[in-house]
């Protein structure tokens, strides 16, 4: 069983904070994590999925059976429990590299899952979502305002949602959803800008 949840070129501007570093998380096109420091390589096809599954429930624990599902499909290995331990060590460690200042954990384990806390990091497909539901609000009384949070939010993307390579079913399902946002924000540019007689906008 699988359960989807959701709630360009542009790159994300990342600063330093008083207390560390402020990450960013990128999944609207192929998967990247940046820091003040630069961008940071997600090595190997487990952690990236693994990563991208976290990503994707927004702080919501990730049960351990969907994390196992998205790792490896119907096809378990032998002590598939050690085996996904031993993935959310390797990234936990990685994430703990990349914020050496950071306190706790990120990534945090509950009795039937893992959790990714973004707690100040940032999430571009949520950022995403955001602008374009303040948009839909917007583009009846103040279509101009509208506009342009949809151009900021399709500038958010750099290709297909993870890359074009989501993993397991979870994160297909969230890929479809954020491609059909990203339809959707489209359809409210064109409208906005009809709104406002920017036909020429729109060609």
């Amino acid at each position: 069983m699988s359960v989807c949840t959701l709630k360009g070129s542009a790159t994300t501007q990342i600063s330093p904070t008083g207390e560390g570093t402020v990450i960013a998380f990128e999944i609207l096109g192929g998967l990247r994590v940046l820091s003040p420091d630069g961008e940071h390589a997600v090595r190997g096809q487990f952690q990236r999925v693994l990563l991208q599954s976290l990503l994707i429930a927004e702080e919501r624990v990730a049960p351990t059976e969907l994390l196992m599902e998205e790792l490896w499909g119907e096809h378990l290995p032998n002590g598939v429990v050690n085996a996904l331990q031993a993935h959310v060590s390797r990234l936990r460690k990685w994430l703990r590299a990349i914020e050496p200042d950071r306190p706790e954990p990120r990534l945090v384990s509950h009795p039937h899952g893992y959790q990714l806390l973004l707690d100040g990091a940032l999430l571009d497909a949520k950022d995403f979502v955001a602008r374009v539901t303040e948009a839909a609000e917007l583009r009846d009384h103040s279509p101009e305002l509208a506009a342009a949070s949809l151009r900021k939010a399709l500038d958010l993307w750099r290709g297909p949602a993870f890359g074009g390579l989501p993993g397991g079913p979870k994160c297909a399902c969230a890929a479809t959803r954020y491609e059909e946002y990203r339809k959707q924000a489209v359809e409210y540019l064109f409208d906005a800008e009809l709104r406002q007689g920017r036909h020429l906008a729109i060609l």
